[in-house]
């Protein structure tokens, strides 16, 4: 079996629904987005170079890292005994560092980038409906006096104060982006990547592996100016756990909505450079 063999195999015994019935729909397997604590941290985060995380895992856990039993002995005989994981992993990165180092193209698939944002996107709506009706109803106890009448008179604790509504915000500019990146990737997909001129190649493959800097906020995030990637951050409070399309995401779970119409529209404005730049890649390929 291969890699990828397993990892879908996996995915069918313990994935959730959703993800299970992506499995079904797709030739591929999704990229998981990064979010902090490992060597790429500084070059995507903050330069925005495209990085990547291989590993194994999942089958057990190893409960040895970073204690004095972490060692070359332990990990031999209990984590990978006969270094089976370990050569395959090399293998892996050595084959994908040798296809995007020989490739006469870089292969950067912007349609599966594209899934990912249509994917984060979907998922900021979900978390505004989610956290409306969930307010409501709160609010609707607190006003009815359920939380009060459940509550013990003879302790301290109180109801909780109501929350303000949560308001319907406007996702076109995010819509109208993504809509203007897929035409922009149908024009890429219908013309010849193959016989290009040393010319046409070399700024080709500038743009293309250059792409990812797009995402980087000149002034960073809110509180956090080091992190300047607009379609992820590890999380304020979560550490180093990923955070997607964090100025939103991260307002609408704070309840900082003033702060969420102009994350929208900034990076509304990202992803249309992202699609300028496609059609540029376009271009330069028709001259």
């Amino acid at each position: 079996l291969s890699v990828g063999d397993r990892r879908r195999a996996r995915i069918r015994i313990k994935g959730g629904e959703k993800a299970v019935s992506e499995l079904s729909k797709r030739h591929d397997l999704r990229v998981s987005a990064l979010g902090s604590g490992s060597d790429y941290t500084a070059f995507l985060h903050h330069l925005g170079i495209a990085s990547a995380n291989l590993s194994f895992g999942g089958e057990a856990e190893s409960g040895s890292y970073h204690t004095l039993y972490d060692t070359h002995e332990h990990f031999h005989r209990f984590i990978d005994p006969g270094n089976v994981y370990g050569t395959v992993l090399a293998e892996l990165t050595g084959r994908a560092t040798l296809r995007l180092a020989n490739a006469h193209v870089v292969p950067f698939d912007f349609s599966g980038l594209l899934d990912n944002i249509k994917k984060f996107v979907a998922e900021i709506e979900e978390l505004s409906g989610t956290q409306r009706k969930e307010t409501a109803r709160i609010n609707t106890l607190i006003d009815t006096g359920a939380y009060t009448a459940a509550l013990d008179p003879r302790k301290s604790l109180r109801a909780p104060r109501r929350h303000a509504p949560v308001p319907h915000f406007n996702f076109s500019p995010l819509h109208n982006a993504i809509a203007k990146i897929d035409r922009s990737i149908a024009l890429l997909d219908s013309v010849d990547l193959i016989n290009l001129k040393a010319r046409q190649l070399k700024k080709i493959n500038r743009l293309l592996y250059t792409s990812e800097r797009i995402f980087l906020r000149d002034q960073g995030l809110p509180r956090r100016s080091w992190y300047r990637h607009q379609l992820y951050a590890p999380g304020f409070y979560t550490g180093y756990g990923v955070k997607t399309l964090p100025m939103i995401r991260e307002a609408i779970e704070e309840r900082r909505y003033a702060a969420v119409p102009e994350a929208v529209v900034g990076l509304g404005r990202v992803l249309n450079a992202l699609a300028d730049r496609i059609d540029e890649i376009h271009r330069s390929v028709q001259r």
